[in-house]
């Protein structure tokens, strides 16, 4: 069991990066104009960059 987790893994991390990057896309997308504040930039950049992580290191498990 512990191979077939550890397969698996790697596609949950991909699937898991794609979506946190879609939903830092939505996030911004749907924002208001008093929402474009520094501040909610930047943590839209941050879910985006922790999604990008996600599948850095999930493309990175295949080898």
């Amino acid at each position: 069991m512990g191979e077939s987790l550890r397969a698996a893994l790697p596609m949950v991390m991909l699937i898991g990066g794609i979506a946190l990057i879609v939903y830092a896309a939505y996030l911004h997308y749907a924002a208001l104009p008093e929402e474009h504040t520094t501040r909610h930039v930047a943590t839209r950049a941050a879910i985006a960059v922790v999604g990008l992580a996600l599948i850095l290191l999930g493309a990175g498990s295949f080898h």
